[in-house]
């Protein structure tokens, strides 16, 4: 009969040899008998997706405050988050122009170098590690001057030609007045459906957008407490930073945005618009 600690074993030989499948069963099978096993909440930690490796994080932490590689791999968690929160909604600097590159049309198309495997290894300190393969293709030699069919795009939507819902002036293909500044395209706050004011108000799922506009303007903190409301943090954090020039209150817009990016452990930048929320 297989012991605890046999399964705790055969669980991590799995996970070195990178039988993920079957490291998982051992662990799970631990867990179903002890739920309390620091050990196995930790290692299954390296074999799920982020949001479950959160959960077995936080069981470990449940059970153990000062485990240092739980405290680390949430970290980690963290920063990965706030890196992709930032990179979504965050302005970004536009990338400097490629140069043109010639490409001789009579040159032989050259041989791709097979791919190189190679395991990298998760830094868990002096615990095992549970390696992790990424492929990189290498190319040999400049790319083939082959150029795929030209794709057929589809027609412009008519309702660019509509005129802006907040002043009547017209507006463009990107969905922006080019009179007021508005855009026209929203998600929508219950279904994050796109929706496009110039065609209709009240999205597919039922979701109007009227309550959010009084006479030509739009109620961006009132928009964005909505989207905070259904868990869309960064269409919150971009009203409110639209709102905050105009806004009678904007310390409290501040506050807001800092609430939310330290939710996210966005600490500099929750510090940054606390600092704000105190300016007169």
């Amino acid at each position: 009969m297989t012991t605890h600690d046999d399964e705790v074993a055969l669980g991590i030989a799995a996970a070195k040899a990178g039988q993920h499948d079957v490291a998982r069963q051992h662990f799970q099978a631990v867990l179903r008998n002890d739920p309390r096993s620091e050990t196995a909440w930790l290692w299954l930690s390296g074999l799920v997706g982020p949001q479950q490796r959160r959960d077995c994080l936080q069981r470990v932490l449940a059970l153990n405050p000062n485990n240092e590689l739980a405290r680390r791999g949430m970290e980690e968690l963290a920063h990965s988050e706030a890196a992709s929160f930032l990179a979504t909604f965050e302005p970004r600097t536009p990338p400097a122009p490629v140069a043109a590159i010639s490409i001789a049309p009579s040159a032989a198309p050259p041989e791709l170098a097979p791919p190189i495997t190679e395991p990298v290894p998760i830094d868990l300190g002096d615990a095992p590690t549970v390696p992790m393969t990424v492929i990189v293709p290498s190319v040999a030699g400049t790319a083939p001057a082959t150029f795929a069919a030209p794709v057929e795009l589809p027609p412009i939507s008519t309702v660019t030609a509509a005129p802006c819902v907040f002043c009547g002036a017209p507006t463009g293909a990107d969905g922006q007045c080019a009179a007021c500044g508005m855009e026209q395209v929203f998600d929508c706050p219950l279904c994050s459906r796109s929706l496009d004011l110039r065609e209709r108000m009240i999205c597919e799922c039922g979701q109007s957008m009227q309550p959010f506009i009084s006479g030509n303007k739009l109620d961006r903190e009132r928009l964005g407490d909505e989207y905070l409301m259904r868990d869309y943090p960064g269409a919150a954090v971009k009203q409110w930073k639209a709102a905050v020039t105009t806004s009678p209150r904007p310390a409290l817009l501040h506050r807001k945005i800092a609430t939310v990016y330290l939710d996210l452990g966005l600490v500099e930048q929750a510090r940054q618009h606390n600092e704000l929320s105190k300016q007169k």
